[in-house]
């Protein structure tokens, strides 16, 4: 789709129609006038394909029912009557795709983005959203959001930029072979200046991660970062399946208050890596990575070893789902598999891990087996860099 870049767009007959008038940039609004509702924070991590609509329940509901802006650097209206017709439960959907650094400094981006309840990066191009927004109004609004409380989400390339460190992508996009085979390849792009999100220390997050057959591309991205300078010491690494999301917080009562939790909802698994406190063996430009240690360069708990969903999953998976306590970096309930990954001469290499952790999970009911008819779905995202 061609946009132009000249357009505002309203609601009319159920329909998000664009309208000229401001010269600034493409945005599309849905639903009510400007409201203030109360919000809870929390970070729905989501791995590109398919929407998990329960995952966008979530994100709603701690909106209260606000008004929800949808950020993108292509594409359209896509998400307004999904999020606000569909699903339901706002105020408000506006989606803004900015396409330059220019369209970042619009007055009323600002302003759109102040008044938001709730804050969801779509799939796209994550170095677009990284040279577009870095150091404009934008990236400033998001930062005065976190600190509001104001819940946020991404998807694909939208999930990419949310770590504190972040793959840019400013080259072409690397397959696993490409940076395990040179870790130092030029169009490999990590960057730790960007967004400094609550709950994200320290963690560099990857997409469509078993579809494309990412586990080794993580493993290098995080050989790679041990050797930038400024980066954070310990930095773990996140992958998510597509049509799954991490759904982050801390909750104020119960169980695990003032945990950070992140319960996994949706069709695939998410894979929560570790490194060991050593160096890979083998690190340089044109060197085929080896970081191995006897294969255990890596601890990795894959979450859940098979996907599910919980038989009432518009209720019941708050309570049966996998969760992960993100500061003890440690499962907390549900059923998972243990993995050491690690790499040799280039090629990736897994293993069963056969000592198992030592802590107690919860006792609750273990959830059902995914059987494949009873994951709800939303809308397909399409990203051209991840």
């Amino acid at each position: 789709m061609n946009i132009r870049p000249i357009l505002w767009a309203f609601t009319l007959g159920g329909l998000a129609l664009p309208a000229f008038g401001n010269p600034c940039l493409t945005k599309y609004h849905t639903g009510q006038a400007d409201i203030s509702t109360p919000t809870r924070y929390g970070l729905m991590l989501m791995g590109g394909g398919t929407d998990v609509d329960d995952a966008f329940r979530w994100l709603i509901q701690r909106s209260g029912g606000g008004d929800l802006v949808v950020l993108r650097s292509d594409g359209a209206d896509g998400y307004n009557d999904y999020l606000y017709k569909e699903l339901g439960g706002l105020n408000s959907v506006t989606t803004m795709v900015i396409q330059s650094r220019e369209q970042a400094h619009c007055p009323e981006v600002l302003q759109r983005l102040r008044q938001a309840e709730a804050l969801f990066f779509a799939g796209g191009d994550q170095s677009e959203y990284y040279r577009f927004w870095k150091d404009t109004p934008v990236h400033t609004a998001i930062a005065e959001l976190a600190k509001k409380q104001t819940p946020m989400g991404g998807t694909s390339a939208g999930l990419a930029i949310l770590g504190e460190v972040i793959y840019s992508a400013e080259g072409e996009s690397m397959q696993s072979t490409q940076v395990l085979d040179n870790p130092f390849h030029p169009e490999l792009t990590l960057r730790n200046d960007f967004l400094k999100l609550p709950y994200m220390q320290a963690i560099l997050t990857d997409s469509h991660f078993s579809e494309r057959k990412r586990q080794g591309r993580l493993l290098a991205f995080l050989a790679r970062a041990r050797f930038e300078k400024g980066f954070p010491s310990g930095l773990k690494g996140i992958g998510i399946d597509e049509e799954t999301a991490l759904l982050v917080e801390q909750p104020t009562e119960g169980e695990y208050k003032e945990k950070t939790v992140g319960t996994v909802i949706g069709k695939g698994s998410v894979w929560f890596y570790r490194p060991g406190a050593k160096n890979p063996e083998v690190m340089g430009p044109q060197k085929p990575l080896t970081w191995s240690h006897a294969g255990q360069a890596i601890e990795v708990i894959k979450m859940p070893k098979q996907p599910f969903v919980p038989p009432d999953p518009t209720a019941a998976y708050l309570n049966l789902a996998d969760m992960f306590d993100l500061g003890a970096w440690t499962p907390l309930q549900g059923n998972y598999q243990e993995l050491f990954f690690s790499a040799e001469a280039g090629v990736f290499k897994q293993q069963l891990k056969t000592t198992p952790l030592k802590h107690n999970l919860s006792s609750r009911t273990a959830p059902e087996r995914y059987n494949g008819d009873n994951v709800q779905q939303g809308k397909s995202t399409d990203d051209k860099h991840l």
